[in-house]
């Protein structure tokens, strides 16, 4: 998800149900992977992934 999120900026619950997300098991498999909304995740994902792309710069 974070090379996705990197590479178009944009992954959201949508997106999980399209292309090479939904080719893997969509939205389903992710809350049966996370164990916890989404939504949840992947706002933990955007705030870790700017916070190391700022700290990179």
């Amino acid at each position: 998800m974070a090379k996705q999120m990197k590479a178009t900026t944009i992954v959201d619950e949508a997106a999980l149900d399209q292309g090479i997300f939904k080719h893997h098991g969509g939205i389903k498999r992710a809350y049966k992977l996370f164990e916890q909304p989404i939504a949840e995740v992947t706002h933990m994902f955007k705030q870790t992934l700017w916070q190391t792309t700022s700290q990179s710069a």
